[in-house]
This record gives structure tokens, C-alpha cells and sequence, in this order.
């Protein structure tokens, strides 16, 4: 899997966890009142919904990491980028022979 489609990928979940994290949010909430007892059901979760969304806070940054990410990117003048080796050249011959 290449780091685009990994990116898409993080940022399609950080999008679809917020979504559902909002709509578990606003559910509706059913009370049923019995003799001595009152439920609840359908109450938002808390932290069900933090959970959400520290995992897409996560995937977002994780996006952006794999996006700047440049350990592997060839710059104009062929060389590496930042962690590549610098080296010289010059107009004498290559040989083995000593002169």
C-alpha cells in the first residue's frame, strides 16, 4: 500500500469515526418510568464519543505525517533529500592505473 493511498485511507476513517461519533451523540433517548424505577435508554456515551475522536485526531495526524514525509523523495538535481549523501564531482578520468 503506497503512503497516498495509506493517507486516504486515515483521512476516510478520521471523517467516518467523527460522523458516527456525532451521531450516537444526538440519538434519541427513550425514558420508560416504572413503578419505583426510571430507564434510560439510547443516553449519548460519553466516552464512546472522546474515543472517536482522539482515533480521528490520531488518523489526521497521521495523514499529515505520512503527507510530509520526505525520508524518500528525489529532489531535481538527483540526489536524496534530506538524509541523502552529498558527493562532488570533477572533470578528471576514472582510472585504476596511478599516474
Amino acid at each position: 500500500m503506497s503512503k497516498k493511498t495509506l493517507s486516504l485511507v486515515l483521512l476516510l476513517l478520521a471523517v467516518v469515526s467523527v460522523i458516527y461519533a456525532v451521531y450516537k451523540a444526538t440519538a434519541v433517548t427513550m425514558t420508560t418510568v416504572e413503578v419505583g424505577r426510571t430507564m434510560v435508554y439510547g443516553q449519548p456515551q460519553h466516552g464512546l464519543t472522546l474515543g472517536l475522536c482522539l482515533f480521528a485526531g490520531l488518523c489526521v495526524i497521521g495523514s499529515a505525517l505520512l503527507a510530509l514525509d520526505d525520508r524518500y523523495r528525489v529532489t531535481t538535481d538527483g540526489q536524496a533529500g534530506a538524509t541523502g549523501t552529498t558527493t562532488t564531482s570533477s572533470n578528471k578520468i576514472a582510472t585504476n592505473y596511478p599516474r
